[in-house]
């Protein structure tokens, strides 16, 4: 999380943001990154569907982490909008001194290996 990458750098430090957040996902992880520099181009619905489909056709575990804090896309697409999830606003310590059992309790299981965190 403390590679993210505020919106109006440019394409050079965006990409270096993604090659470190690969570089801390692990040796056997793969880190794909979506972005959009507007509303409504449908990022969130590609990530969401690439998501799912990775989900089902692979024997890996997903995780779709939605960091576009201003929407509620992820939700209504995976139908979790009733408010009983927990998410980024539950999180009230600095992001170098959140625990892991915090995160475990902001993600969301689906029965095949998709996992969700909502903004």
């Amino acid at each position: 999380m403390k590679t993210l990458i505020p919106h109006k750098q440019n394409k050079k430090d965006f990409y270096e943001g993604g090659e470190n957040m690969q570089n801390t996902a692990g040796p056997e992880s793969n880190v794909i990154l979506f972005s959009s520099g507007k509303g409504g181009s449908g990022c969130s619905f590609i990530a969401s569907t690439i998501a799912t489909y990775l989900a089902r056709k692979t024997s890996s575990n997903i995780l779709l982490l939605d960091l576009n804090t201003g929407k509620r896309d992820s939700r209504i697409v995976f139908d979790v909008d009733n408010g009983s999830y927990r998410d980024f606003g539950d999180i009230k310590n600095p992001v170098d001194s959140i625990d892991t059992s915090v995160l475990k309790r902001l993600v969301i299981n689906f029965d095949n290996s998709l996992h969700l965190i909502i903004p």
